[in-house]
């Protein structure tokens, strides 16, 4: 799994101010952690096909903590996921 890379939308001609969003790739798939308007103040995760938009944690939350938080909620797609296709097959 690669690491957690910085994509927020920094204005030109500013110096760079807090992150607000993160890119994770990992087999082919690509998660983004971020703020989200229908989730004030929390950290949302993203990753279509798997997961629209789910509140991970609080922006106050250790970083650290919430990029686990983000990852648990990926791994727990994709054994909902595995399970399904699982069931799919010997239907």
């Amino acid at each position: 799994m690669s690491k957690w890379r910085d994509i927020t939308p920094y204005p030109k001609h500013q110096p760079k101010g807090e992150p607000t969003a993160w890119e994770l790739k990992f087999g082919g798939l690509r998660a983004i952690l971020t703020h989200h308007n229908a989730f004030p103040g929390m950290w949302v995760v993203a990753c279509p096909p798997l997961i629209d938009r789910r509140p991970v944690a609080p922006i106050s939350n250790d970083f650290a903590e919430t990029k686990r938080l983000a990852i648990a909620e990926l791994q727990a797609a994709i054994a909902v996921c595995t399970k399904d296709l699982d069931k799919a097959k010997k239907a």
